[in-house]
């Protein structure tokens, strides 16, 4: 079965071919959609809760080139993140158990305020994947299952995002830079 090591050596190829995000992530994407498909693929540490309040993050691999890293994130009950960004890092994300909901935004040109709207929403189950551009980049993540696991392959390391939070009913949202944890 298809396992961990595969996959990194095919995100070592596909990466050392082309710089094009684009392109990473549609080779990308089958080689995780296999993945997700071995249920026993990630290390134990990988499935355990740091936090029940809040969903646990933990780099499972760091490419020596910094061509690209593999985190899990495991959802509690009701958990979800907040609007975000990625920094504008190309990413994939798939989901390994449960479901996730998507809500996905884009940002609306308005030199004095930042005005999100609502791209599209979908929900992902076991086996799906989502994929993160530098046009598709903002987007709230909720778990809709007692415990969901998720798989994310990003371009960066990922340390930072914006976190987007509304002001008023006309679509205007403030922008605060957050530092993310690692759990293990």
């Amino acid at each position: 079965m298809y396992d961990l090591a595969e996959f990194i050596k095919d995100m070592e190829l596909i990466t050392s071919q082309t710089q094009d995000h684009n392109l990473i992530i549609k080779k990308s994407k089958p080689a995780l959609k296999k993945l997700l498909q071995n249920k026993n693929f990630l290390p134990i540490v990988s499935k355990e809760f740091k936090n029940n309040e809040r969903y646990s993050r933990y780099l499972i691999y760091s490419d020596p080139n910094n061509k690209f890293f593999i985190f899990s994130m495991l959802w509690p009950p009701n958990q979800d993140a907040p609007i975000h960004d990625h920094n504008g890092t190309w990413g994939i994300e798939g989901v390994h158990q449960g479901r996730l909901r998507v809500k996905n935004f884009i940002k609306l040109p308005d030199k004095e305020k930042i005005k999100l709207k609502t791209l599209s929403q979908f929900i992902l189950n076991s086996n799906e994947l989502a994929d993160l551009t530098k046009s598709l980049n903002i987007h709230k993540v909720e778990n809709l299952d007692k415990k969901s696991i998720s798989i994310h392959v990003y371009g960066e390391k990922l340390m930072k995002m914006n976190i987007y939070s509304r002001i008023n009913d006309n679509d205007e949202y403030s922008m605060e830079e957050k530092t993310l944890s690692i759990d293990n």
